[in-house]
């Protein structure tokens, strides 16, 4: 209860502030799913989605299928880990696992069963490992392998036999594979980064740069002229129509991203920001390298070791990321504009109330005050007021006179009042200063007639706290008044 009732008071904060945009702030909500949801292996390690929006997971155990209610294990021929899958144009899922690729296709009764492409191949040919990658490009779906890619083109017959068109990687093996706008790029050993022209692979320019000493783990679109290319080190941008200098750093606004940790997949999102899938958890970058969030086990994701990300967001600007992780699947909805902020950031203890004062959201709990923070280099947490250890139950912002004895037309200004278990409080940017000590607070309101004029509802009545002379009082108002108040209310309202 103390948490649901934590988020639903920092939810009603923004219904009326998120309009359409995406909240960078704050801990997107997490669903993890594990063996005992899905009742299958541990790992994962690919996902896509078909035109149906059924979801599918490369794991241990083969290919799970998920329609938003029910799992189902669909096992390749011979039972091998699942590690890639790929979707064609037409929505067909296609499956790639040790030794073995192929595609999913209904049987007699309308389930979906694995149907073998690789077996077709000569027994000469049939000598490759794991398929790592799949993609498509038209009726062509490719598949990458240490060994060689293959093409397989569904609209070829294959009585033609040009259905399945290999490339052999000979002793620099194959690496990494995606396809960006229509183009087939892959990585090759020793090589760097090549693309598919017609039936030839060719080295893109200043692709040699991109080797074994830097690892191209991703390879993202950027631009229209640009690629964003993920190693194990850092992010670079390709320029595809530069002749030299084709490669340039991007900036990355926090420079622990790539310490201690390892990239491996990166996709881009709604925004023109990105995912990017690494040991350490999940991380969004927008375009210019500012850390937008990272997801890990302090914001409750099940497994950091996030193998592969994926998010179907062509028709849906908020659709959630899936992530493939090394024990367990989690659904993240880094795309919705609703967020929420709980001891995970930094705030501490049951949520009474929350307000924003000059650009600063302030929160009061029963351990204090909280502002948010919101370092350069760093993602947004609160930190507590000081000065103001205690149960804090309320804030009001009231405009009040700063000069209320000179004749003139006296000038006001606004201030930040917290109602605590101690006293009235005044809260400037991240300290606190008891004015009044009382007991406990629990209701401040602005009169609308004579803002120098504020009501204080405490534990054992009701005060007035007055700004209209040089320095604030707080006058208590006596219960016989109160209740006669009360009663003329109540005969003007019957």
């Amino acid at each position: 209860m103390k948490r649901i009732f934590q988020s639903i008071a920092l939810l009603l904060l923004f219904t009326t502030t998120i309009e359409a945009q995406i909240n960078q702030y704050g801990i997107p909500f997490i669903t993890n799913y594990t063996i005992k949801d899905y009742k299958a292996g541990t790992q994962n390690w690919a996902i896509t989605q078909d035109n149906r929006g059924v979801l599918y997971f490369g794991n241990k155990s083969g290919i799970l299928e998920y329609d938003g209610l029910n799992w189902r294990l669909i096992e390749v021929g011979n039972k091998s880990t699942v590690r890639s899958l790929g979707v064609d144009k037409r929505g067909v899922v296609y499956v790639g696992a040790l030794a073995e690729f192929g595609y999913l296709a209904p049987d007699s009764t309308g389930l979906l069963r694995y149907v073998s492409i690789s077996q077709s191949l000569d027994s000469a040919i049939h000598k490759f490992s794991n398929v790592w990658e799949i993609g498509s490009i038209g009726s062509n779906v490719f598949f990458r392998t240490e060994e060689a890619m293959f093409r397989f083109n569904y609209e070829q017959g294959a009585s033609s036999g040009k259905q399945i068109k290999i490339w052999k990687a000979g002793d620099d093996i194959f690496k990494k594979m995606v396809v960006v706008n229509d183009k087939l790029y892959i990585r090759q050993r020793n090589l760097g980064i090549l693309e598919l022209t017609g039936d030839s692979l060719r080295l893109i320019r200043g692709g040699q740069a991109v080797n074994d000493s830097i690892v191209a783990n991703a390879i993202m679109p950027y631009s229209k002229s640009q690629l964003l290319v993920g190693t194990s080190e850092a992010l670079y941008l390709y320029d595809t129509q530069k002749t030299s200098d084709v490669f340039s750093l991007l900036p990355l606004q926090s420079a622990s991203l790539f310490e201690s940790n390892r990239l491996y997949d990166g996709i881009l999102i709604p925004g023109n920001s990105y995912a990017l899938a690494t040991k350490q958890g999940v991380v969004s970058i927008d375009q210019y390298g500012k850390l937008l969030n990272w997801v890990n086990k302090q914001t409750f994701l099940q497994d950091e070791a996030v193998k592969f990300v994926y998010c179907n967001w062509t028709n849906n600007q908020l659709a959630p990321l899936w992530l493939a992780l090394n024990d367990g699947i989690a659904k993240v909805e880094i795309n919705s504009p609703i967020r929420l902020w709980n001891e995970a950031t930094g705030l501490k203890g049951t949520v009474y109330d929350v307000i924003r004062y000059n650009s600063i959201l302030y929160s009061a709990t029963n351990m204090g005050a909280f502002y948010l923070n919101t370092p350069s280099n760093l993602l947004p947490s609160f930190a507590q007021v000081a000065k103001l250890p205690t149960s804090v139950w309320c804030f009001a912002i009231a405009d009040v006179p700063t000069n209320p004895t000179k004749k003139n037309k006296p000038t006001n200004a606004s201030i930040l009042l917290a109602g605590a278990d101690d006293g009235i409080y005044r809260i400037t940017d991240i300290d606190a200063e008891i004015i009044f000590p009382t007991r406990a607070v629990f209701k401040i309101l602005p009169s609308k007639l004579q803002p120098a004029i504020i009501f204080i509802g405490m534990a054992d009545g009701l005060a007035i706290l007055s700004y209209l002379n040089a320095k604030p009082e707080l006058v208590k108002i006596p219960s016989l008044i109160i209740m006669a108040l009360l009663k003329l209310i109540l005969k003007i309202t019957i």
